[in-house]
């Protein structure tokens, strides 16, 4: 996936904001599987992105 993302010429921060959307996305259907809805400090912790990545904010 990197060596794709950098024949294409994406640079870090392109690559980080591609992937994270995914992420939180991945992390809460983990929390739905265990029947719970997650909120921004659950996601924040499984994923590893701070709160304002996880809610968008730069």
């Amino acid at each position: 996936m990197v060596r794709l993302a950098l024949t294409f010429g994406l640079k870090h921060a392109q690559f980080e904001a591609m992937l994270r959307e995914p992420l939180i996305d991945e992390a809460r259907r983990l929390w739905h599987a265990k029947g719970a809805e997650p909120n921004i400090s659950q996601l924040s912790v499984t994923t590893g992105l701070n709160r304002n990545r996880v809610l968008g904010r730069s």
